[in-house]
């Protein structure tokens, strides 16, 4: 954009959409060897929320709590399964800001 002598947000809009897009559109776009869309519908077992989210593991501690960026949270009394203490847990950081904490399918 240097080159094209850009220099404002508005500039660098017009050049996208009036130079670059159409040459790469013309220069760099392939056509599918299938055009019918490979697409395909979530089903019940895919949770589009964990898989868009940052995960990282945890080791649980003896009272049932993890640490998770500076925080320390505590898992609710009902959530608590046979093998969770010092087991290791799968923390989600959702898209939208929330925490979910996995261990094995719950």
């Amino acid at each position: 954009m240097r080159v094209a002598g850009v220099t404002t947000i508005e500039q660098a809009n017009h050049y996208l959409e009036t130079e670059f897009l159409p040459w790469v559109n013309e220069t760099l776009a392939v056509a599918p060897a299938n055009p019918d869309d490979a697409h395909r519908a979530l089903e019940k077992q895919h949770d589009l929320a964990a898989i868009l989210s940052h995960v990282e593991s945890r080791h649980v501690n003896n009272d049932y709590t993890i640490q998770f960026e500076g925080k320390i949270y505590q898992i609710a009394r009902k959530d608590i399964r046979p093998g969770l203490r010092c087991a290791t847990v799968r923390v989600e950081k959702r898209r939208d800001g929330s925490i979910a904490v996995r261990f094995r399918d719950r």
